[in-house]
């Protein structure tokens, strides 16, 4: 009997995950070939092709101006983890989108295994099916199931973290407390946000001092110490810093701003601010926390996690604790609170979730015919409304014809990204402010564009290099052509910027517009 409902609920999450899948709509292809559908995912893409070309994880494209960097650089925002697992991969099975999408789907299956697996051993096989069943239907974990993006792999990584940080504390083996230094590493170099979760782990580490044996301790450190070293020695050799990421300045100052700035944002500037703005961005920080938290658990899961207050044990504390110091420290180190998004809040989704299955059957276990009935109901809603999320996902998501309809247009970028693979030199630098498709598909270095964005908003909110930034990024990176598409914005406003360099129409692509420069200006 175990073995079927473990089967079902397994199947029941397949189900969804391929249902999910087949509605990613690409250039030319859906589903699991669909091309990178958000810019990340292009930017991952980028990382580990190049990987695999032996390159390393470096990128073709200049994002954040005020980084200085040249082209090709290493990437400066995320570790390059994933990078290197996605050119393995492709080494392994060659070239593809279905490769890493399907990696992805295999993570997210395994996700939903590791929450039964937990859910049994820390508890009992019931508590271990309801967890499995609820992260099954999870509609965000859903969604992100065949995303190339680490966030799906992140979330495994602090699950198993969880789970192995547990073990270590209270049953004590050698053998956790090394998987648990292995567990953090690989998070860390998958995603930054590692280190708050060793902040977490060095408090309660020095809150039960008493109870453990530091000498396992030091060898777990020494361990995720030695995971994590490459990076470290990798990023200060290229930064001048280890573990450096353009993303530590995302605390300061609006990205959508500072990225088009000549110079990285300062402590200094960012601290001379009125301390009413200071707080309101933390709390506004709270508020997205607060706002966004009960949608991606669904609202009756969040009300259990209350509820669990109640049933409160050893396991329930321990979750809960590393949660309220990661997200704590997330509000602090993430700058305006409209880029506290969901996906940061998706990481320890599948460990509160068996809590919230601790719940529920502690509730049965009062027997009570009331209270039984009210938590299969419990099960139903939470059902209906994961489904009814999902549905809407891709309600919201706009179709090839929508999408050229809203000025996306990535079919007609495709189709001028062959032209210029015909007709421009390899080397040849471009600047576009569309890079999602653009990175994907040009096969050409990239800067970009700064200039639709400065003129989009308040200049006063720019100092007077950066009103003059994309004039030099063109001249110092020897830029040939420059791409300007519906969404850019006022097309000959954007060319009176560029009027220095006498732009030359030389193609136009239902309106996707692309001008050579001449650079002896």
């Amino acid at each position: 009997m175990k073995i079927a409902l473990f089967l079902i609920v397994l199947m029941i999450a397949v189900a969804l995950r391929v249902y999910s899948m087949q509605h990613y709509v690409g250039v030319n292809s859906n589903g699991f070939n669909a091309e990178p559908l958000y810019g990340d995912e292009a930017a991952y893409y980028e990382l580990g092709r190049n990987v695999y070309l032996g390159e390393g994880p470096v990128e073709y494209v200049v994002w954040d101006l005020w980084a200085h960097n040249e082209v090709p650089h290493l990437h400066s925002f995320w570790p390059p983890f994933f990078a290197y697992l996605i050119g393995a991969l492709f080494y392994i099975f060659g070239e593809s989108i279905f490769v890493i999408r399907l990696f992805a789907f295999i993570i997210s299956l395994l996700t939903v295994i590791l929450t039964y697996y937990i859910g049994s051993k820390i508890y009992d096989n019931k508590i271990g099916l309801i967890a499995m069943f609820l992260i099954a239907i999870n509609p965000f974990h859903i969604f992100h199931s065949g995303l190339i993006m680490i966030e799906n792999l992140f979330t495994f990584f602090v699950l198993l973290f969880i789970f192995f940080a547990y073990k270590s504390f209270y049953h004590g083996k050698l053998i956790y407390w090394i998987l648990l230094g292995l567990s953090l590493g690989i998070a860390t170099i998958t995603r930054y946000f590692g280190f708050l979760l060793l902040i977490g782990l060095m408090i309660i580490i020095f809150i039960r001092r008493k109870n453990i044996k530091i000498s396992y301790a030091l060898i777990s450190l020494i361990i995720f110490l030695f995971v994590i070293l490459p990076v470290g020695i990798q990023t200060y050799k290229n930064f001048g810093s280890p573990f450096y990421s353009t993303s530590t300045y995302m605390k300061y100052v609006d990205h959508r701003v500072s990225y088009y700035e000549p110079n990285p944002p300062s402590l200094e500037k960012y601290l001379s601010r009125p301390i009413g703005e200071l707080v309101y961005e933390r709390l506004y920080g709270v508020g997205r926390v607060i706002v966004l938290f009960p949608q991606i658990i669904t609202p009756i899961i969040f009300a259990l996690l209350f509820l669990s207050l109640i049933f409160i044990d050893r396991f329930s504390k321990f979750v809960l604790t590393f949660f309220v110091i990661f997200y704590f420290f997330i509000i602090l180190s993430i700058g305006p609170g409209y880029l506290i998004g969901e996906r940061y809040l998706i990481y320890f989704v599948p460990s509160l979730l068996i809590i919230a299955a601790y719940s529920m059957k502690s509730l049965v276990d009062k027997d009570n015919r009331h209270i039984k009935h009210a938590v299969v109901a419990m099960l139903i809603f939470t059902f209906l409304f994961s489904s009814a999320r999902i549905i809407n996902f891709f309600d919201e998501y706009p179709t090839p014809e929508q999408r050229n309809i809203l000025g996306f247009n990535d079919k007609d970028i495709y189709e001028m990204s062959l032209w210029i693979k015909r007709n421009t030199h390899k080397d040849d630098v471009m600047m576009s402010d569309s890079f999602s498709i653009s990175r994907f598909f040009f096969d050409r270095r990239i800067v970009n564009n700064p200039y639709p964005r400065i003129i989009s908003m308040n200049l006063n909110d720019y100092s007077e290099e950066a009103k003059t930034i994309h004039i030099d990024q063109a001249k110092k990176f020897n830029v040939s052509y420059l791409m300007i598409t519906p969404r850019s914005g006022d097309r000959e406003e954007i060319l009176y910027g560029f009027s220095e360099f006498e732009p030359e129409l030389i193609k136009n692509i239902s309106g996707v517009y692309l001008y050579k420069l001449d650079k002896s200006k």
